[in-house]
């Protein structure tokens, strides 16, 4: 018999995964960082105990501890970008706050405190997508009115999040589909027209007479008696 080796057999196992531009990978809901110029490519990740490698091309370009905290991110300050004018193909602060100012100054407001609220920037991105995501086609006036709520300076300022502004867009659209409506009213008459009668179906006709004209002459007002059709 030999001896045993000095370090005990751990269990490996292999994924793929792409880069996305905040030049993080995906892997059990929780995101690692690679060199930045690895953006959108598909890397190999080897997982051995508590390591994770990532591959390119079969040449190993990082290693980080394992996480088990959901949505946790680990980041490596070495691969962030350090000249920030050579940003094709990444997302930047930048470009966020463009983006939120298109929808309007409440989320510009939410989006700025996203990304201040990480030491590292990066770490925002895909939060503050995730929330401009939301304000797409019809949602924007709902987005930038939740975001007025989260960051009013009544006293009732709230700490922002994806979470946060996912929560009082559903407040929002609550309190719109419950407001009460008034009735419709009758459109004003404008100069030269004359207005419209009200409906036939708020006046009770059923007892009144069908005639025309002559059921009004002199001699059918004097007869005794009601008027005939």
């Amino acid at each position: 018999m030999t001896a045993l080796p000095d370090t005990p057999w751990q269990r490996t196992e292999w994924k793929r995964a792409k880069v996305a531009p905040d030049f993080h990978i995906t892997v059990a809901s929780v995101r690692y960082s690679v060199p930045h110029q690895l953006v959108g490519r598909t890397v190999d990740v080897r997982i051995t105990g508590q390591v994770l490698t990532v591959f390119d091309g079969g040449r190993a370009v990082t290693t980080h501890t394992l996480a088990h905290t959901r949505g946790a991110y680990v980041t490596d300050a070495d691969h962030i970008p350090a000249n920030m004018d050579h940003t094709q193909g990444l997302w930047t602060s930048d470009y966020f706050l463009r983006e939120a100012q298109k929808i309007g100054p409440a989320t510009r407001t939410v989006i700025e405190e996203m990304i201040t609220a990480k030491a590292i920037p990066a770490q925002a991105y895909q939060s503050c997508r995730n929330v401009l995501s939301m304000g797409k086609h019809a949602n924007k006036l709902v987005l930038e009115e939740a975001c007025k709520r989260l960051v009013s300076s009544d006293g009732t300022r709230r700490a922002v999040s994806y979470t946060a502004v996912k929560n009082m867009m559903a407040a929002v659209r609550k309190e719109a589909a419950t407001r009460p409506h008034g009735f419709d009213q009758p459109a004003p008459a404008t100069p030269g027209h004359r207005a419209h009668a009200p409906a036939a179906a708020t006046r009770d006709t059923s007892g009144a007479y069908l005639g025309g004209a002559a059921q009004f002459s002199l001699d059918n007002l004097t007869k005794k008696g009601t008027p005939k059709p």
